[in-house]
């Protein structure tokens, strides 16, 4: 039941947009998960929330909190999580420079 007023929650932003308070706008998701419980969790809750609500401020929060965490991750884990767009990104990048390579004499 808990999980999906969770969930519920998430797509609530109705309370941020009245007070329109990024602090505040933190509380509608995070409301069933204690972050000194569960803090990956409420972090990905919060991320979630934040990318719903699509504002300037959500938008913000994102560009500084996803290259922080990028930071802490260890490369092995980034590797088998995030395979699939490595590869995609090695693949264009091959290409763009065989394309290159074509129109230089």
């Amino acid at each position: 039941m808990i999980l999906k007023l969770e969930t519920e929650n998430l797509k609530s932003t109705n309370y941020a947009i009245l007070k329109g308070s990024y602090a505040e706008s933190l509380l509608p998701s995070t409301k069933y998960l204690d972050p000194r419980d569960q803090p990956c969790k409420w972090l990905g809750a919060v991320l979630i929330d934040l990318l719903e609500q699509d504002t300037e401020e959500s938008k913000a929060a994102l560009k500084w909190a996803f290259p922080r965490m990028a930071q802490w991750l260890e490369p092995g884990i980034v590797d088998q999580l995030f395979a699939p767009w490595i590869e995609e990104y090695l693949e264009l990048l091959a290409e763009q420079e065989n394309n290159r390579n074509k129109k230089t004499p």
